[in-house]
Parts: structure tokens; C-alpha cells; sequence
């Protein structure tokens, strides 16, 4: 049985992100690629993850302000 890549997540216009035979997540974007070894992307995937909740956050706080503002 051969070796291959998983493609593990795709977006169109936005990038790839696959796993080699050697077990290097590759992530793929415009311009720039990242390589990670396993447990070193799961680690950078809930560092990203915690990064958009805060931005969410933010966002539904900054609403919440614009509203208060405005009554």
C-alpha cells in the first residue's frame, strides 16, 4: 500500500490543509505555507480557534455598546 497525502480541509479562495506520509500537517494559503507536525497543529488549531472566539466576542460587545450608545 502506498504513501499519500489526506487532504484534511479545503476552502475555495482560501487554501488547503493536508497531512503528508510523514505526518506534517500542511497548511496551505495564499502566498504562504505552514508545516506542523501533528500534535503542534492541533496546539496552533485551539490557539486559532480561542483567537475567533475573542473576535466574536468583541464584535457582540461592540454591538452592544453601539446599541447602548445610540438609545
Amino acid at each position: 500500500m502506498g504513501m499519500r497525502n489526506i487532504m484534511l480541509a479545503k476552502r475555495n479562495g482560501i487554501g488547503s490543509i493536508q497531512k503528508c506520509c510523514h505526518g506534517v500537517v500542511h497548511i496551505h494559503l495564499d502566498g504562504i505555507s505552514l508545516r506542523f507536525k501533528e500534535d503542534a497543529f492541533v496546539d496552533f488549531a485551539f490557539m486559532v480557534k480561542e483567537a475567533s472566539s475573542r473576535l466574536i466576542e468583541e464584535g457582540i460587545s461592540q454591538l452592544l455598546s453601539e446599541s447602548d450608545e445610540e438609545k
